[in-house]
């Protein structure tokens, strides 16, 4: 079974504050030479 692993990080350039997750229920990225860019959706756990 593979465990998904991470460390996401949410930077304020204004207020120089940071978020930090160390966990994740499910990340998808999907890339677009469409439209030239790359979207991701982090799905993370209520509690």
């Amino acid at each position: 079974m593979l465990t998904l692993q991470c460390e996401i990080r949410i930077h304020n350039i204004d207020s120089e504050k940071t978020v930090r997750f160390n966990y994740a229920n499910s990340i998808v990225v999907k890339t677009s030479c469409k439209n030239l860019t790359d979207t991701a959706t982090v799905k993370v756990p209520k509690k």
